[in-house]
C-alpha cells in the first residue's frame, strides 16, 4: 500500500499504479523529457508491522552538458537542489555511483565532503 502526491495525496494498493503516478507527477511538476524541479513528490509507504519512519530523497544525478530542452544551467540547478538536502548535520547521504566510475573522483563525493567532511 502506498500513497503518491506532490501538494494532495492519493492512496494506491497497487504497486504499478504508484510508478504510473509517480511518472505522471514528474511530467506535471518538471516538464516532459529532461528537466529537474526544487518542487518534491512524496512517496509514503504504509505497511502494518513498520515500528519506525524513515525518509528518503531521491536526487537528481549530476549533469554538466545540458541537453536539448534543458536550461543551460542545469548544472547549478542540480548542485543547488542538492545542496538544499545534504547541507543539514541530520542528512545520511548514500552516494549511488556507477561501478565504472572512480568514487575519488565523483563530484557528489566532493560535495558531502564539504558538509560532512569526516
Amino acid at each position: 500500500r502506498g500513497a503518491v502526491g506532490s501538494t494532495t495525496e492519493k492512496r494506491f494498493d497497487d504497486l504499478t499504479k504508484i510508478a504510473d503516478e509517480v511518472t505522471r507527477l514528474t511530467v506535471e511538476i518538471a516538464g516532459k523529457g529532461v528537466n529537474v524541479s526544487a518542487n518534491p513528490i512524496y512517496l509514503t509507504v504504509y505497511k502494518r508491522d513498520i515500528l519506525y519512519d524513515l525518509t528518503l530523497i531521491d536526487l537528481p544525478g549530476i549533469t554538466r552538458n545540458a541537453l536539448p530542452g534543458q536550461a543551460e544551467n542545469i548544472h547549478q540547478q542540480i548542485l543547488d537542489l542538492i545542496n538544499k538536502y545534504i547541507e543539514p548535520s541530520t542528512a545520511i547521504v548514500l552516494h549511488v555511483i556507477p561501478a565504472s566510475v572512480d568514487f575519488t573522483t565523483s563530484e557528489s563525493m566532493k560535495l558531502a565532503k564539504v558538509f560532512d567532511p569526516s
